[in-house]
């Protein structure tokens, strides 16, 4: 942090060809005689006092220059700022020998674009500035590899009224290069800046209606702070942004996924899996309740070829054998773990979490079974056209076993899939809810059961002209993500979800919904994947880590938060518990994915809870509008 730097700006001018495209370093030397006066005082002050090397750096034009007590607003952070007033993207570009590499800085906070867009004869067109910004990324990627970048949004000031459409527009370029790029995060502060009804605060700002007095400062703190606590956490560390989470994740993962698969991979579930008391009658179900609510959260994650950390790349190699395994002595009429298919209604649920398994892994799970295996899984499948569905939720779990069966190309029912499609549609009440059947119940269910299902089933036949021409998928699509926006707003700021309606013995499981949406990267387009990540990984530590989770030798135990038997209904029983997989289906997505690499973001409740002026909350109203992406 303290290695002193050369301030001569021809030697870093130099250095930086040994590092930048030949083309990039031809405009550093033929750098502008613009704001020499800015840069003859930084390398003044440069040579009094070298500057600290490896630290936070702001960087841009004079929003950030006026922000004259950012280093004391951001202590203990190591920041320092060498904004200079009037500048423009370009002039980023040609002054980043001067201005950026004096500091090496670890992370970079970027506010620049405002001058570009002003009104008048020079205004320019936003994808143009934007390309600029990417440039200057691109600089940062190839000079500070490693050095993480952050985007300030450009502000909606008063005094551009008649701009703001480009501001917005220059706004959602970055804002989308940021969440598809390895180590930079988008911080939009505009909301900060606005009343509840959306009409600007001009008490923040000075005469001219472009600059700030010193609240508003106040408030672009609340937003960046938090932002750039949990960036310089995983830069200290050395860990890629998200790597933290992700390896709990993991470790969560095989916590939760050990006892069901070693005991099924030796055809002992029957014996192994404790029977909770009071649930002695659901025993002839446990196995395949444990199994297949277990592999449809695990599958994408077996099904993924990313290259991914060699402790986390064995565990993986070794739960696709345990798998498979498992799955043979659930179909071997030799096995004590044999499913009987006339044993109760209860198996049809259970066989259709292992389809939906099946649709998320089909090289993994299903294309890597024996083929007596496969033959009796499909006689299984099979078996339970003859347990009729009730008129709720029941009806997904009929047809996402003939839409996997559609997916393998062998013999299904299309008009078990119509029907449970058209229902659901009747039972729509609005705003990304379903009854579930005619009344509506407030609870998990459109999370734990009625969005991934519905998804998965079109995703696998819903090209069917049937479907496609009725617009299915796309408005079906529309209402996960309104319903996921409210998942994601339901965590609170300390990662706690309201224990509202039944099933909440799935713990982590309600949030099913939303780890698909992540999984599909179609997430609506007001929740940064990293964003989701922070809520989702506060939301499993609290439920996941509650005292008295597990038992002695590592099984879940009925609960809630620890353990609780009285919230278990009387369809719950120990493989009932396993669901709470369902959101661990982001490990599918690589560690590249922006769900894992963007830098640590505040979930809704958290900025909603620390002053943060959010926009308003939108229903989603008929007709639904399209997915957001």
């Amino acid at each position: 942090m303290n290695a002193r730097c050369q301030p001569l700006a021809t030697l870093l001018a130099l250095g930086l060809m040994l590092v930048l495209p030949l083309r990039a370093a031809e405009a550093v030397l033929a750098a502008p005689a613009r704001f020499q006066e800015a840069i003859d005082a930084f390398q003044a002050a440069d040579r009094v006092q070298p500057p600290a090397q490896g630290g936070i750096l702001f960087v841009g034009s004079s929003i950030f220059r006026q922000w004259t007590n950012v280093t004391e607003q951001m202590a203990p952070l190591p920041v320092s700022n060498r904004a200079f007033g009037g500048s423009r993207t370009q002039d980023q570009l040609d002054r980043f020998a001067q201005v950026v590499l004096p500091c090496m800085p670890k992370v970079i906070v970027y506010y620049c674009g405002s001058n570009d867009l002003k009104a008048g004869d020079s205004a320019e067109d936003p994808a143009a500035i934007f390309a600029r910004f990417r440039q200057f990324s691109e600089r940062v990627r190839a000079a500070l590899p490693g050095t993480r970048l952050i985007f300030v949004s450009s502000t909606r000031s008063p005094d551009r009224v008649a701009r703001w459409a480009q501001v917005d527009h220059y706004n959602a370029l970055a804002r989308a290069y940021c969440m598809a790029t390895p180590g930079h995060a988008f911080i939009d502060i505009n909301p900060a800046l606005v009343d509840a009804a959306g009409q600007p605060r001009f008490e923040l700002y000075k005469e001219d209606k472009l600059h700030f007095h010193p609240p508003a400062y106040v408030e672009f703190t609340k937003l960046i702070r938090p932002v750039l606590e949990q960036t310089w956490r995983e830069v200290e560390s050395g860990e890629p942004a998200g790597a933290a989470d992700r390896a709990q994740w993991v470790r969560w993962l095989d916590k939760i996924a050990r006892p069901v698969l070693t005991a099924g991979a030796k055809g002992r579930l029957h014996v192994d899996l404790p029977v909770a008391p009071g649930t002695e009658k659901r025993t002839p179900f446990a196995p395949l309740e444990a199994v297949g609510r277990l592999l449809c959260g695990l599958a994408p994650w077996l099904e993924s070829e990313a290259p991914v950390p060699a402790a986390e790349a064995a565990l993986r190699a070794e739960y696709r054998s345990l798998a498979r395994q498992t799955i043979s002595y659930l179909t071997d009429p030799g096995s004590p773990d044999l499913v009987n298919p006339a044993a109760g209604a209860q198996i049809l649920v259970d066989t259709a979490f292992l389809a939906e398994a099946f649709l998320r892994a089909p090289r993994q799970l299903w294309g890597k079974l024996p083929d007596p295996t496969q033959i009796r899984v499909v006689e299984l499948m099979r078996a339970t056209r003859r347990i009729k569905p009730g008129q709720n939720n029941w009806l997904l779990f009929s047809a996402t076993i003939e839409a996997f069966l559609a997916h393998q190309s062998l013999a299904w029912e299309p008009a078990r899939v119509d029907y449970a499609l058209r229902q659901l549609d009747q039972w729509y009440k609005g705003d990304g809810y379903y009854g579930d059947g005619p009344e509506f119940h407030f609870d998990y269910y459109n999370s734990i059961v009625m969005h991934p299902m519905l998804l998965d089933v079109l995703a696998a036949v819903g090209a069917q002209e049937t479907w496609a021409k009725e617009d299915f998928p796309a408005r079906m699509l529309a209402r996960a993500q309104r319903h996921a926006t409210v998942l994601e707003r339901l965590i609170s700021p300390e990662g706690a979800i309201p224990p509202v309606g039944r099933s909440l013995a799935y713990r982590c499981g309600v949030l099913h919904g939303l780890a698909q949406l992540a999984l599909l990267e179609k997430l609506p387009s007001t929740l940064a994947p990293a964003q989701v990540r922070g809520g989702m990984t506060a939301a499993m530590s609290r439920l996941l880590e509650a005292p008295g989770d597990f038992d002695p030798a590592g099984w879940l135990r009925i609960g809630f938060a620890g353990a609780q038997p009285a919230i278990g209904e009387n369809y719950i029983s120990t493989g009932s518990l396993y669901l709470c997989a369902a959101a661990f289906l982001p490990l599918g997505l690589p560690p590249e994915n922006r769900f894992w690499s963007g830098p640590a973001m505040p979930w809704t409740a958290q900025m909603a809870y620390s002053g943060v002026n959010l926009p308003a909350d939108k229903a989603l109203r008929a007709p639904e509008s399209a997915p957001t992406k």
